[in-house]
């Protein structure tokens, strides 16, 4: 599935956990409770996208857009991210559970 367009697609509950979505376009989707557990999220975009509740335990999100609707609800815990991953303005990295590399 790398690089694939996902644009404001239902993934409400979806499961993919360890799935290739490097470079994937997932704007305006609906991903309400989805599992991307060890997921590859590198350079993939949910600018819009509304993420609440959404699972990202272990994923990679190096060079991801999460500038997104429910990310303060999204759980983050030992995923990875850099200085080139977007987070949304007031948003408090620190606290989510993800880790700078």
């Amino acid at each position: 599935m790398k690089e694939c367009n996902l644009l404001a697609t239902n993934l409400i509950v979806a499961d993919l956990r360890e799935t290739d979505l490097s470079n994937a376009n997932l704007k305006k989707c609906l991903a309400l409770s989805t599992l991307f557990e060890n997921a590859n999220l590198q350079n993939a975009t949910f600018e819009g996208a509304n993420i609440g509740r959404a699972n990202f335990k272990n994923a990679n999100l190096q060079g991801a857009n999460l500038n997104c609707i429910g990310v303060e609800q999204a759980i983050f815990e030992n995923a990875t991210f850099d200085g080139d991953t977007i987070w949304p303005d007031n948003f408090s990295i620190e606290a989510c559970g993800a880790e700078k590399v």
